[in-house]
C-alpha cells in the first residue's frame, strides 16, 4: 500500500466514478481501475461496488477505509508542512513522459521506493498546480515555466543505434551508422511514442538512410529481438545504459529534458534530486 493507491482511493470514493477521478488524478481509466484493483487486492476486500444505475459506491468496509485513509492523507500532509515540504521518499509522486513508460528512465529521478505516473506532456503541468505529482521529468519544452513548481533544463541525451556486437561483427570493422542501413529497427508501438519515434527516425538522414521499422509491443519485446541479433534498436542512450552486454553508436542528435518541482518541496531535496538527475544524464 502507497500513498499514490490511496490518492487514488480517496479521489474515486469523492468523485463515485473512474473516469472522473482519473482525470483529476491526471491518468488514465484503466491506470486509476487497476490500482484501485491492486489495493482491494493487498486489503483482501472489495473498497467498491456497483448500483443498479451503475454508479460506483463504497462498500461498508470501503467507507471504514475511507475513514482511515482520509485520517492517514491528513497526517501525510501535516509531515510535510512541518518539515519545510520534504516528505519521505516512498511517498514522492514521481512523472515521467509517457513514451518513457517500460524503459530504465525511472532510474534517472533516484528516489527509491517513490510512486511513479507516466503522463502526456500536456498533463504534467496540470499535475504539478494540483500537486499530484512532486517531481517531473520532461522533454525539453513540454512544460513551461509556473508559479507553483520550478522548473530548470537538466541536460540531453543522444540518440542511439542500439545492436548485440555479436551480430554485426561480421564486418570487420569500426561500424558506422551507414553500417545499418539495411538492419531492421525495433521500436515500441503506440501512440505515447508515436513523436520520439518520428524524431529517432529521423535522425539516420545525415547518414544517408531512413530505417526500416518494425513496431514491437513493449521496451522488453525490442530488447529480446536485440538480443537474439534480429536486429537493433533505437532510442535515447540513458536507455541502453543498463545493458551493458549489448553495443550502441551515437547518431549526433541529442533530445534536451527538463526536471519540474513543486515549489512547497524542501529546497534541500531539490537540491540533491537535481544535482543527481544531472549526473545520470552526463
Amino acid at each position: 500500500m502507497n500513498e499514490h493507491q490511496i490518492r487514488c482511493f480517496l479521489l474515486v470514493a469523492e468523485e463515485g466514478s473512474f473516469s472522473k477521478a482519473a482525470h483529476r488524478c491526471a491518468v488514465s481509466q484503466p491506470a486509476i481501475s487497476k490500482t484501485i484493483a491492486t489495493l482491494e487486492g493487498e486489503l483482501g476486500i472489495r473498497l467498491f461496488s456497483r448500483q443498479g444505475n451503475r454508479a460506483l459506491v463504497l462498500t461498508e468496509a470501503g467507507r471504514l477505509y475511507l475513514a482511515f485513509f482520509q485520517n492517514v492523507a491528513t497526517q501525510w500532509e501535516s509531515l510535510r508542512s512541518g518539515i519545510g515540504g520534504a516528505a519521505p521518499t516512498a511517498s514522492l509522486q514521481l512523472a515521467f513522459p509517457a513514451c518513457l513508460e517500460g524503459f530504465s528512465s525511472p532510474s534517472i529521478l533516484p528516489l527509491s521506493g517513490a510512486n511513479q505516473q507516466f503522463l502526456p506532456p500536456e498533463q504534467v503541468s496540470q499535475a504539478l498546480v494540483k500537486r499530484q505529482v512532486d517531481f517531473s521529468f520532461c522533454l525539453q519544452d513540454d512544460v513551461s515555466q509556473g508559479k507553483q513548481y520550478a522548473l530548470t533544463s537538466v541536460g540531453q541525451s543522444e540518440a542511439v543505434i542500439l545492436f548485440s556486437g555479436g551480430y554485426f561483427s561480421r564486418f570487420g570493422k569500426t561500424l558506422e551508422p551507414v553500417d545499418f542501413a539495411s538492419a531492421a529497427f525495433y521500436l515500441v508501438e503506440g501512440e505515447p511514442y508515436r513523436r520520439m519515434n518520428l524524431w529517432l527516425e529521423r535522425t539516420c538522414l545525415p547518414f544517408g538512410f531512413m530505417p526500416r521499422t518494425v513496431y514491437l509491443s513493449d521496451w522488453a519485446a525490442v530488447l529480446e529481438k536485440v538480443h537474439a541479433g534480429q536486429g537493433s534498436a533505437l532510442c535515447y542512450d540513458f536507455c541502453a545504459s543498463g545493458h551493458k552486454q549489448l553495443s550502441t553508436i551515437g547518431l549526433g542528435a541529442f533530445q534536451g529534458f527538463s526536471l519540474a518541482w513543486r515549489r512547497q518541496l524542501s529546497p534541500k531535496l531539490c537540491d540533491e534530486v537535481l544535482s543527481a538527475v544531472k549526473q545520470q544524464l552526463k
